[in-house]
């Protein structure tokens, strides 16, 4: 049986009948969430290929010159998707900064750089920012 996305309430079978499209107003990951997302994250990746095969022989000698540098920035980037996931795990059936993916994506940078006032609901969610901090 179906349930609405963030309150947990199940849908009655009946709905299908009152309303022809009914599963179309029902939260569905992939979408609502990724479909959206995809022509913009395409887009990123390609440019950041692009530049980097473009620019290749600079950024080879500012790799070599400054290894820990591009270190800090591969772990930051880690860190910020690790908390997306995680964030998105804990908190999105209750905070809606949080219940889709991309959504976390933008919300746990705001978050963890300060940016933002948001407060998390979940413990989980709660004892991963101080961690993250």
């Amino acid at each position: 049986m179906p349930k609405l996305s963030l309150l947990n309430i199940p849908v009655s079978a009946t709905l299908d009948r009152v309303h022809p499209k009914a599963q179309h107003y029902l939260y569905h990951p992939w979408r609502d969430s990724w479909k959206p997302a995809l022509p913009v994250i395409f887009l990123t990746l390609m440019a950041l290929f692009l530049v980097c095969r473009w620019k290749r022989a600079a950024l080879g000698f500012a790799i070599e010159k400054q290894p820990n540098l591009m270190f800090a920035v591969a772990c930051t980037l880690l860190l910020w998707l690790v908390g997306a996931l995680v964030f998105n795990h804990s908190e999105w059936r209750v905070n809606e900064h949080f219940n889709s993916f991309p959504r976390s994506l933008v919300s746990t940078f705001l978050y963890l750089a300060g940016f933002s006032d948001y407060v998390l609901l979940t413990s989980g969610g709660q004892q991963f920012a101080q961690i993250a901090k």
